[in-house]
């Protein structure tokens, strides 16, 4: 897990420096135990990986912060994120777009980023996106190949400059978004979306 964590870490120390605003909006992280007893409730194992994600910041402290990074997405708190999955499990289990071993990590409308629980305790998961309104087209895809390789791309882009922040909007360099997003997650970048969740993606 070091390459997550220094990954973290750099994100931190980029917007620190450059982005103190957004810096200011991540909430404190939580213990190890804290996470094992707030995600007890569920069905299934979460990652190892989250762990850290959750020791490092549980989610945003301003209800109303997206991460302009992934796309507009909210960070939910750890709590909030459960009652999310089990708001997905009543509103999309029936229509095919969630299923009982999904966990929603960052979360938008209409497009969410998911990993797979486990029945056992495991070390990582690729991260998955759904698009509720893409439900007749493709909506699932593989995203990233694990959240080590997401923030290891965030954190190459705020170093590479490919995001800029104005008082009005949020601009991007597809260019070189591209060019990192490649490097990092040469599985995910490979596959196309898919209509049905059968087969599985991997």
């Amino acid at each position: 897990m070091e390459e997550l964590i220094y990954s973290l870490n750099r994100i931190s120390h980029w917007l620190e420096n450059n982005e103190p605003n957004i810096a200011d909006a991540f909430s404190q992280g939580i213990t190890h135990m804290q996470i094992d007893r707030i995600s007890s409730v569920l069905p299934f194992y979460l990652p190892e990986e989250l762990y850290y994600l959750y020791q490092w910041h549980n989610g945003t402290s301003h209800s109303e912060f997206r991460f302009d990074a992934l796309g507009g997405m909210y960070f939910l708190p750890l709590d909030k994120s459960i009652t999310e999955y089990r708001d997905n499990i009543i509103e999309l289990k029936s229509y095919g777009l969630w299923r009982d071993d999904w966990f929603p990590v960052f979360v938008g409308d209409p497009t969410s980023y998911f990993v797979i629980g486990g029945k056992e305790k495991f070390l990582s998961s690729p991260i998955y996106s759904n698009d509720s309104k893409e439900h007749f087209d493709s909506p699932f895809r593989q995203k990233y190949d694990s959240l080590t390789t997401m923030m290891q791309t965030l954190a190459d882009c705020y170093e590479r400059d490919a995001f800029e922040w104005t008082s009005e909007s949020f601009y991007q360099d597809k260019e070189i978004v591209k060019e990192v997003y490649q490097r990092y997650n040469p599985i995910s970048q490979s596959m196309r979306p898919i209509a049905e969740w059968n087969p599985p993606l991997l």
